[in-house]
């Protein structure tokens, strides 16, 4: 196959990615995903893995701890999804996608198995297929460490194929109800999956029932569990248009005004998690150095996740697409543009810019809610342009107003993203904000539409 066949041949599958509906137990099936990598030598057996779930903040985590790992020396995969621009940029090693070449003999190797097991496609989902060609990837360059986010759950994810040296829980809260359960501790039940017998895991700071889940399922796997606020702790020092800053007291080690450059106090609980990883990750000899994890800290880049571009207006991209993604948004933004006030103690400099008048660009995927986004959302502008992103599963604009109108006093209506910035330009001038949030399938719109350069 040339690189077009192989993207036809990627594109065949069922990309569940795209569809907001089908039968999530009868969908996904490890064995066999089990069966495949079987087939191409196991490498899902053979590498050192970190293995990330969670609702919110694991695709920052995964890129916190790859930043860590890949300055420290070590040649370091990752496995992420969705992508922003390319499907390329979900399997990477230090600084590189997965070049073309490597895609086509990757992609060819994964064919010819799947043609050996089942005589044809079989049943292999899109992700199960490029899971597949992650993992062989990552066996072939001989990765020292791979780290992988699930895509969906973690139970019966893709990825939950592997015995990961530490199992990484980051924040649950309320997605995919329809499919993960719709209490918090059923969602919880399917993140917890992904710790293993005898294993390592650490779990961010959780709702109590997500919490009591977490802690049972570590006690019948007989696995270590460290949790962020009590074994991990804490303190923010400040958060600026520029840099989030705070001190970390761990399982062995307190750093002091550790920067990062990603924006927000939820990114302080992100990146307390990869420290934590890196405290762990001596039982495995990587040793532990101050000095990689702040530069590996602060040079982290994760685009889409309150990144601030300047154009002809101050830009909030932001893939926030659930209630608390959205509140910690709300948040991010009322820390950051703010009007001055007077440090509490400890603060190393001031926090919050001038209040601008802001226009608030949303488009939602099908299965969110809603109605909690608009909630949080309204409460810093109470006029919304309403648009759709350029995927199937995008809800029409004049659906979305039905489900958010009592949350705005002003809902204007545009069927594309480039339509609502024209909305959006005109209602603040040049001295004002405009966000766009609700996906991150509209934040990728976004980039494009702005033709911002991405930098990971």
């Amino acid at each position: 196959m040339n690189y077009n066949e192989s993207i036809n041949y990627l594109n065949s599958f069922i990309d569940y990615e795209k569809l907001s509906s089908y039968n999530y137990n009868d969908a996904f099936k490890l064995d066999r995903v089990e069966a495949l990598l079987t087939k191409l030598g196991s490498p899902h057996k053979r590498l050192n893995f970190i293995h990330i779930a969670g609702t919110k903040g694991k695709g920052s985590t995964s890129a916190f701890i790859h930043s860590i790992l890949k300055n420290s020396g070590l040649c370091t995969g990752l496995y992420t999804s969705p992508h922003l621009l390319s499907f390329h940029e979900r399997i990477r090693i230090n600084s590189s996608f997965i070049s073309k070449k490597d895609l086509i003999s990757t992609v060819n190797r994964v064919r010819t198995a799947v043609e050996d097991i089942s005589k044809g496609k079989g049943d292999f989902s899109f992700f199960e297929i490029y899971t597949a060609c992650a993992l062989l990837y990552f066996f072939k360059k001989n990765v020292d460490f791979a780290i992988l986010e699930t895509g969906l759950g973690g139970r019966l994810d893709a990825t939950n194929v592997v015995n990961p040296k530490v199992a990484v829980i980051t924040r649950i809260s309320y997605e995919h109800m329809d499919k993960l359960g719709k209490t918090i501790g059923s969602i919880a039940t399917e993140k917890a999956g992904i710790i293993k017998e005898n294993s390592i895991a650490i779990s961010s700071l959780q709702m109590p029932k997500a919490r009591e889940v977490i802690r049972e399922h570590s006690r019948r796997k007989n696995a270590i569990l460290f949790e962020v606020g009590s074994d991990i702790r804490f303190r923010e020092l400040g958060v600026s248009d520029k840099k989030t800053v705070f001190d970390y007291f761990g399982l062995y080690n307190t750093l002091k005004d550790i920067e990062i450059s990603l924006l927000g106090p939820h990114q302080i609980l992100n990146a307390v998690m990869a420290i934590g990883v890196c405290e762990i990750l001596p039982n495995f000899g990587v040793p532990f150095s101050e000095n990689t994890v702040r530069r590996g800290l602060n040079l982290t880049n994760w685009p889409g996740r309150f990144q601030i571009v300047k154009k002809d207006r101050t830009i909030i991209l932001d893939g926030a697409q659930n209630r608390d993604s959205s509140f910690w948004l709300r948040k991010s933004y009322e820390r950051i543009f703010t009007p001055l006030k007077i440090p509490r103690s400890g603060t190393p400099f001031l926090t919050g810019l001038k209040k601008k008048p802001i226009a608030l660009i949303l488009g939602v995927l099908r299965d969110k809610d809603v109605k909690g986004i608009a909630r949080e959302l309204s409460q810093i502008s109470k006029t919304a342009i309403l648009t759709k992103a350029n995927t199937p599963r995008a809800l029409e604009p004049n659906i979305l107003k039905e489900m958010a109108e009592k949350f705005f006093n002003n809902i204007i209506l545009a069927d594309n993203l480039k339509t609502a910035l024209e909305y959006a330009r005109g209602i603040t001038l040049k001295e004002g904000i405009i966000l766009i949030t609700g996906s991150l399938y509209l934040v990728a719109d976004a980039l494009k539409v702005l033709k911002v350069k991405v930098k990971f």
